[in-house]
């Protein structure tokens, strides 16, 4: 089943400070993906999660270090990537699909194939 889906693209700009510091670092061979972490696009995912808030939400973030930054940030408990256990992401799909114990989930890529969640309404 596919479902019918609306793609909205958000183009985030990055602040100044940490523009200039992003040029700095890529001058200089050491920018580590640092735009990954770009604080605005934390800011516009948690205005996303606070206005979809009674819907399930799925984050997909394909960089483990940025996906732990993101977790924290955001305050979301539940994280799928390779460190984690099939039982637990079991656990994790689980509550997500048939509980409001787990509304957020934020996974890398091991997520990006093959997961059955239709109840997802926001990616």
């Amino acid at each position: 089943y596919l479902a019918r889906v609306q793609c909205i693209e958000i183009l985030i700009e990055m602040h100044s400070k940490f523009y200039k510091e992003y040029l700095n670092r890529l001058l200089n061979r050491n920018s580590n993906d640092y735009y990954m972490i770009n604080p605005f696009k934390l800011k516009i995912c948690k205005a996303l999660i606070k206005h979809h808030e009674n819907e399930k939400i799925i984050i997909f973030c394909d960089n483990i270090k940025t996906l732990k930054i993101f977790q924290r940030e955001l305050n979301i408990k539940d994280v799928i990537h390779g460190d984690i256990g099939n039982k637990e992401r079991e656990i994790i799909i689980k509550n997500f699909k048939e509980t409001n114990k787990c509304n957020v989930i934020i996974m890398s890529k091991v997520g990006d194939t093959s997961l059955d969640i239709p109840n997802a309404s926001v990616l």
